[in-house]
């Protein structure tokens, strides 16, 4: 775990993303490392965060107008956005 401006951070290891027909779901679950001595295979498997399509959409865009803020050196400034 690391923290960036004194909101904690959990690095991911990896993800699942999958729909769930059955109910017209998305769910997305991010396995992370919860303390600096924690080795990747034995990450916090994380809980399944349920997303209907159109908020599975708005978080996929909102992550891509990030990536391009990051890529093009428009992020501002202190690192990470204020909440």
């Amino acid at each position: 775990m690391a923290e960036d401006g004194g909101i904690p951070l959990f690095p991911v290891v990896g993800f699942e993303v999958r729909f769930m027909p059955s109910n017209g779901w998305i769910f997305i679950r991010l396995p992370f490392i919860s303390h600096a001595m924690q080795r990747p295979e034995e990450a916090d498997p994380g809980r399944r965060y349920a997303f209907s399509p159109r908020q599975a959409r708005q978080l996929a865009d909102g992550i891509l107008e990030e990536l391009a803020k990051m890529e093009s050196g428009k992020t501002p400034p202190g690192g990470m956005p204020k909440h």
